[in-house]
């Protein structure tokens, strides 16, 4: 007799999640690679499975096109702040040193910007946009907390983002 092992003990297809998966995987590492790193985006995908073979995952995965989006995203992310550090140690130390702060202020001097044309956007469409763009919450979750439907979370979020380009055209005097 045959005994099944727990479902959190079961190895998943990885070659079959990643044939179902790819497509979205893929989306997300371009979203989040900027266009420098854009020939990478297969690796990150490619990374991903790897570490999956080596270390499979000891948590049951009810999910796992969330649970595979969340991985890539991530590892998106490490490799972009891999290859800024890489770039940033390939200068001088002074010169490097002086980038990397002119990096920082330009960034924060971007983010108050931002910060401020965020302050001026309708409510709701501001809680929208702070929880589902910048904390990345689902948008199901969000429209839990808000009570309302996920279509209109996306309409909120829509229309917060035509706001808040608005906002920050008027500010900067830049169209795009």
């Amino acid at each position: 007799m045959m005994v099944e092992p727990p479902p959190s003990q079961v190895q998943p297809d990885l070659a079959a999640l990643y044939v179902r998966h790819r497509e979205v995987l893929w989306r997300v590492a371009q979203s989040r690679l900027p266009k420098h790193l854009s020939h990478r985006t297969e690796d990150v995908i490619q990374d991903v499975f790897a570490k999956l073979l080596e270390k499979p995952p000891t948590q049951l995965i009810n999910n796992w096109e969330s649970y595979l989006v969340t991985l890539v995203r991530r590892h998106a992310i490490t490799v972009c702040r891999k290859e800024r550090d890489d770039r940033h140690g390939e200068l001088p130390a002074e010169d490097g040193a002086a980038f990397a702060v002119g990096d920082g202020l330009a960034e924060r001097a971007e983010a108050q910007v931002v910060g401020q044309a965020l302050s001026r956007v309708e409510p709701r469409r501001r809680h929208v946009l702070e929880r589902v763009v910048i904390a990345d919450r689902p948008a199901k979750e969000v429209a839990a907390e808000m009570g309302i439907s996920e279509g209109r979370i996306s309409v909120l979020k829509k229309e917060g983002l035509q706001q808040l380009k608005s906002e920050l055209e008027q500010q900067t005097g830049v169209a795009s």
